[in-house]
């Protein structure tokens, strides 16, 4: 990894306390909404498991896949609630422990406004950075202040003799910020989801790290 790499991540490991909410159902005020588990979106590798579609087909690699409803989208428009840095471990295929850095994405998924989980791997920290500098341009106090469209990017290296081919995520912010009643959704849904990336990344989320190591 990079220096500026390390920056990125770094930066985008948050150090905030987020307010704890309820749900907000009558006789179920005392669970807290950190217990509903939020949507994981993959990135579909060629080596990815576990990616049926609604249709029986499996998704194409690149895509992002929506495990809960079975359906595959080429790009993802959202808002970016918080970004934080996650440490996982996870074993090769030849033993050996290998601890890897990924940067958690909370968003906001447009125009239905549904919280999602998407992980990004070292492979598309510089990406990520560039989105970073937009966001710095236009000045926001918040991440959410400007929609994001990410699509992904296919790259090849050779790796043990074998070439292997992975697709990175690539970033791109809105030229208009979202308009004032959006916003205050935003709001809110950051003070309700922003504590589910305080957990352990699960295996599905480390997938693109064992691919590469194997």
């Amino acid at each position: 990894m990079s220096n500026k790499d390390k920056e990125i991540v770094e930066s985008s490991q948050s150090k905030i306390t987020v307010p704890q909410k309820n749900i907000d159902i009558q006789g179920m005020e005392d669970i807290p909404t950190s217990m509903i588990p939020i949507p994981f979106v993959k990135v579909v590798q060629p080596g990815s498991t576990n990616i049926t579609l609604s249709s029986g087909e499996d998704a194409l690699p690149g895509t992002f896949f929506f495990k809960e409803t079975g359906e595959s989208v080429d790009k993802l428009h959202f808002a970016l609630l918080r970004a934080k840095r996650r440490i996982s471990e996870f074993q090769n295929k030849e033993g050996e422990d290998i601890k890897s850095t990924t940067l958690g994405i909370l968003g906001i998924n447009f125009p239905d406004y549904l919280p999602f989980l998407l992980t990004v791997s070292v492979a598309s920290f510089s990406n990520f950075g560039r989105l970073v500098s937009q966001i710095k341009k236009k000045k926001s106090k918040k991440a959410w202040e400007y929609g994001i469209t990410a699509t992904t990017e296919k790259r090849e290296e050779v790796k043990g003799g074998l070439k292997v081919k992975y697709w990175i995520v690539n970033f791109q912010l809105d030229s208009k910020p979202i308009d004032e009643s959006g916003q205050k959704l935003l709001d809110d849904a950051y003070k309700e989801f922003a504590g589910s990336l305080n957990d352990e990344p699960t295996p599905e989320e480390k997938e693109l790290d064992e691919i590469l190591a194997s």
